[in-house]
């Protein structure tokens, strides 16, 4: 099993998939079900949802091993139907918690060696709103200060996208590369060093919306409040699709109740 779990890694890379994920889950599939059929696959997701797995997650798995399938040519299965996902509205921050509330709380979550580095990653976060694989594979090559800009290239789609830069992040940006040298990326973290630290401020703060996530959704909100299109928020975003964007058009019910009491008499 081991074998072909690799090759179906490779697989998974040389065809733009999500290859953690998907061979994540084909793990713990084929660990209870080595050789799957149509009755154990369904027998496999009716136990998953019956231990209350999210709509989100059972799709996730029905979609891995949709693409198992395809990789050991047996397409001719009969898979269980995609569920109904909860269209949840995105939890997000605003600019003004994080200055206030985060910003300033730093010196005292952190050590004083970190502040910096940390200030200027979360402050890119907002401002950015990227992925953190996307922050994970950014090089400081990809800066450009002059135009005030980053490009992004995204490894699934093998597209690139800029994003410009604000003022204040690039005085940022400037001040912490000179600080640290790049080892390995440009913020020199990866994932779980960025999971680290918002499980941090999620404890100090005893706040459990704070993630990652929630950063790109107040990214968004931040724009949509200062006037941008849905269609320009999509393109900062990188979404290839504008319904995901349109997430967001109705997320800020403070937004919505300030037009409401200035509007309706």
């Amino acid at each position: 099993m081991e074998e072909n779990l690799n090759k179906f890694k490779n697989y998974l890379i040389v065809n733009g998939y999500s290859t953690l994920i998907y061979y994540t889950l084909m793990r713990y599939v084929l660990k209870e079900y080595p050789d799957l059929t149509e009755t154990n696959i369904c027998d496999f997701i009716i136990k998953k949802k019956e231990k209350n797995d999210s709509p989100s997650t059972l799709n996730t798995y029905i979609k891995a091993i949709k693409v198992y399938l395809k990789f050991i040519n047996k397409t001719e299965f009969t898979l269980p139907k995609y569920f109904t996902e909860i269209s949840k509205i995105p939890q997000f921050i605003m600019f003004e918690y994080l200055e206030k509330e985060i910003i300033k709380q730093l010196y005292i979550m952190f050590p004083r060696s970190r502040i910096l580095k940390i200030k200027t990653l979360l402050y890119f976060m907002f401002y950015t709103g990227l992925r953190k694989i996307e922050i994970e594979m950014l090089k400081r090559e990809n800066f450009n200060f002059r135009t005030r800009e980053v490009k992004v290239f995204i490894s699934k789609t093998k597209e690139e996208r800029l994003i410009p830069l604000n003022e204040k992040m690039v005085r940022l940006l400037k001040r912490y590369f000179q600080t640290e040298k790049e080892v390995s990326s440009a913020f020199n973290l990866n994932k779980d060093g960025i999971n680290h630290i918002f499980k941090v401020l999620k404890r100090e703060l005893e706040n459990p919306i704070l993630h990652p996530h929630t950063f790109r959704h107040g990214f968004a909100m931040h724009l949509q409040r200062n006037g941008f299109t849905t269609r320009e928020i999509m393109s900062l975003l990188g979404h290839k699709n504008i319904s995901t964007t349109m997430r967001y058009e109705n997320a800020d019910i403070n937004l919505i109740k300030e037009k409401f009491n200035r509007n309706i008499k």
